[in-house]
Protein backbone atom coordinates (compact mmCIF):
# COMPACT_ATOMS: atom_id res chain seq x y z
CA UNK A 1 0.00 0.00 0.00
CA UNK A 2 3.31 1.81 0.60
CA UNK A 3 4.08 2.08 -3.15
CA UNK A 4 0.60 2.87 -4.23
CA UNK A 5 -0.25 5.86 -1.35
CA UNK A 6 3.30 6.73 -3.24
CA UNK A 7 1.87 6.75 -6.53
CA UNK A 8 -1.19 8.42 -5.74
CA UNK A 9 0.61 11.62 -4.60
CA UNK A 10 3.30 11.67 -7.30
CA UNK A 11 0.24 11.55 -9.95
CA UNK A 12 -1.71 14.51 -8.26
CA UNK A 13 1.80 16.33 -7.74
CA UNK A 14 2.33 15.68 -11.66
CA UNK A 15 -1.03 17.19 -12.83
CA UNK A 16 -1.07 20.26 -10.34
CA UNK A 17 2.71 21.46 -11.81
CA UNK A 18 1.51 20.78 -14.97
CA UNK A 19 -1.96 21.90 -15.38
CA UNK A 20 -3.55 23.71 -12.30
CA UNK A 21 -1.29 26.56 -12.21
CA UNK A 22 -0.51 26.19 -8.55
CA UNK A 23 1.53 27.91 -6.15
CA UNK A 24 0.21 26.40 -2.78
CA UNK A 25 -0.27 22.35 -2.08
CA UNK A 26 -1.86 21.26 1.16
CA UNK A 27 -0.99 17.60 1.86
CA UNK A 28 -2.41 15.73 5.14
CA UNK A 29 -2.16 11.94 5.90
CA UNK A 30 -4.00 10.81 8.89
CA UNK A 31 -4.46 6.98 10.53
CA UNK A 32 -8.04 7.03 12.34
CA UNK A 33 -9.98 4.09 12.96
CA UNK A 34 -8.23 1.70 10.71
CA UNK A 35 -8.42 3.93 8.24
CA UNK A 36 -6.11 6.13 6.08
CA UNK A 37 -6.86 9.42 5.52
CA UNK A 38 -5.45 11.37 2.76
CA UNK A 39 -6.38 14.87 1.87
CA UNK A 40 -4.72 16.80 -1.36
CA UNK A 41 -5.24 20.35 -1.92
CA UNK A 42 -3.82 23.37 -4.26
CA UNK A 43 -5.16 26.62 -4.86
CA UNK A 44 -4.89 26.73 -8.83
CA UNK A 45 -7.00 27.19 -11.42
CA UNK A 46 -9.19 24.32 -11.03
CA UNK A 47 -11.86 22.55 -12.85
CA UNK A 48 -15.51 21.99 -13.52
CA UNK A 49 -15.64 18.21 -12.23
CA UNK A 50 -19.75 18.17 -13.25
CA UNK A 51 -18.55 18.25 -17.34
CA UNK A 52 -14.35 17.36 -17.01
CA UNK A 53 -13.92 13.21 -18.06
CA UNK A 54 -11.17 11.88 -15.85
CA UNK A 55 -7.87 12.20 -17.71
CA UNK A 56 -5.10 8.94 -17.70
CA UNK A 57 -3.72 9.94 -14.08
CA UNK A 58 -7.21 10.24 -11.97
CA UNK A 59 -8.11 7.34 -13.61
CA UNK A 60 -5.67 5.46 -12.32
CA UNK A 61 -5.70 7.01 -8.98
CA UNK A 62 -9.49 5.86 -9.03
CA UNK A 63 -8.38 2.64 -9.86
CA UNK A 64 -5.63 2.10 -7.10
CA UNK A 65 -8.42 3.99 -4.62
CA UNK A 66 -11.10 1.27 -6.07
CA UNK A 67 -7.99 -1.83 -5.41
CA UNK A 68 -7.97 -1.33 -1.92
CA UNK A 69 -12.16 -0.98 -1.37
CA UNK A 70 -11.43 3.08 -0.62
CA UNK A 71 -13.37 5.88 -1.63
CA UNK A 72 -12.16 8.88 -3.64
CA UNK A 73 -13.91 12.30 -4.20
CA UNK A 74 -12.64 15.30 -5.93
CA UNK A 75 -13.76 18.57 -5.39
CA UNK A 76 -13.11 21.17 -7.49
CA UNK A 77 -14.45 25.00 -8.39
CA UNK A 78 -12.92 26.88 -11.86
CA UNK A 79 -10.68 29.61 -9.98
CA UNK A 80 -11.07 28.08 -6.44
CA UNK A 81 -8.93 25.49 -6.71
CA UNK A 82 -9.31 21.30 -6.39
CA UNK A 83 -9.21 19.11 -3.21
CA UNK A 84 -8.79 14.95 -3.31
CA UNK A 85 -9.96 12.90 -0.18
CA UNK A 86 -9.37 9.32 -0.18
CA UNK A 87 -10.15 7.29 2.79
CA UNK A 88 -8.93 3.75 2.63
CA UNK A 89 -9.75 0.67 5.16
CA UNK A 90 -6.97 -1.13 6.11
CA UNK A 91 -8.52 -4.08 6.62
CA UNK A 92 -9.74 -5.16 3.38
CA UNK A 93 -13.17 -6.80 2.62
Amino acid sequence: MQNELFSIFQELTTNTLKYADADTIDIQLDLLNSCIFFMYEDNGKGFDVSVTTLGIGLTNIKNRVNDYDGTLHIDSKINRGTSINIEIPLEQK
